[in-house]
């Protein structure tokens, strides 16, 4: 699943800068791991355009998932080739792919197709009241990378 990411400092129809467009919450107040998420992803996607300041827009991968009986097949590598289709990238006038990858599959699948870290977020960031991290995953991942790829 991909959206389109718009510049707002460059478009005033889609101007606001206080919260970066992501005017929306995440889970609700007893899921706080879903919460740190939604802020870790959040903050990530308003770091976007402060570090590529030349960029109007940009196609973002929202989700990429192959299940587990299937996976180790190139599904997900068939599924990137789709969506970086230089036609598509013209047609939504996108000079960039971005992604916050937080799988370690999906890290090494994102290095390999050519995508480069701009920064990068440790799920530990994100604790509760008694310093332990509210999100462990199952795979090992300690971070979200936020990534892009130039088209």
């Amino acid at each position: 699943m991909s959206s389109l990411w718009i510049n707002e400092k460059n478009d005033v129809a889609h101007k606001d800068t206080e919260n970066h467009g992501d005017e929306f919450t995440f889970g609700n107040p007893e899921r706080k791991d879903i919460a740190a998420v939604g802020k870790i992803l959040t903050e990530l996607h308003g770091k976007f355009f402060e570090i590529c300041l030349d960029v109007e827009q940009a196609l973002h991968l929202e989700i990429l998932s192959v299940a587990k009986e299937h996976q180790r097949r190139g599904l997900a590598s068939r599924l990137m080739a789709k969506m970086e289709d230089p036609a598509k990238m013209r047609e939504f006038k996108c000079s960039k792919i971005a992604s916050e990858i937080s799988s370690l599959a999906n890290q090494c699948l994102m290095k390999k197709r050519g995508y480069t870290a701009l920064t990068e977020t440790l799920f530990a960031s994100e604790c509760d009241e008694s310093g332990r991290p509210l999100i462990v995953t199952d795979d090992g991942t300690d971070r979200v990378v936020l990534v892009c790829k130039d088209f």
